[in-house]
């Protein structure tokens, strides 16, 4: 899939959405990291931190490039969907206000999570006030989160069924249980505020 940016992108502070992948787990299946594999670490104050080793499932991957969002907007992603699935998504936000994914999101979208970053309060969200159309919590959860200038956003957004755990570049995370009660609750979209 590729967007067409409709409007000046820059004017109208429109988040390019430079690369989505997305892998979908197999029934009864651990989570895996697609797409990036090996062994990951990372070094800080002259201390190694295992953070995990993850195998590629090249079979399950897919990869988007280039989309743009225009302003207000949401660019539903057809043939990505579940509720066992991660993502990578990296979002150069030019601007926007609000800027991220949202998943566990019915066709017409009375449910759905959203995971998003937030310029103006400077967080990365989950808003969970439309995850579910029954009982559960109705919140945003939040995280301190400030993108330097000129940095891209990588969001990693992992959906285990009840459970969102969203990275932010690797500085900030975030975690939500969820309870849709649609079965078609499994869709995913990209969206722009401001």
């Amino acid at each position: 899939l590729h967007g067409v940016a409709l409007f000046d992108r820059v004017a109208r502070h429109e988040p390019d959405i430079t690369r989505a992948v997305a892998g979908k787990e197999k029934h009864g299946s651990r989570r895996k990291n697609f797409g990036i594999g090996g062994l990951v670490v990372a070094v800080a104050d002259n201390y190694e931190v295992l953070l995990g080793a993850h195998p590629v499932q090249l079979g399950d991957e897919q990869m988007i490039e280039n989309i743009t969002v225009a302003a207000d907007k949401e660019v539903v992603l057809d043939n990505i969907a579940g509720n066992t699935l991660e993502l990578q998504v990296e979002i150069e936000p030019q601007g926007a206000k609000q800027c991220g994914v949202k998943v566990c999101r019915s066709p017409d979208g009375a449910e759905q999570t959203l995971v998003y970053y937030d310029a103006a309060d400077q967080k990365l969200k989950i808003d969970v006030r439309k995850a579910s159309l029954g009982e559960g919590p109705k919140n945003i959860e939040a995280g301190p989160f400030a993108l330097k200038d000129g940095e891209t956003l990588t969001l990693r957004v992992f959906v285990d069924k009840s459970v969102v755990e969203a990275f932010a570049n690797d500085r900030q995370a975030a975690m939500r249980r969820i309870y849709p009660t649609r079965p078609d609750s499994v869709g995913v979209s990209l969206f722009s505020q401001g």
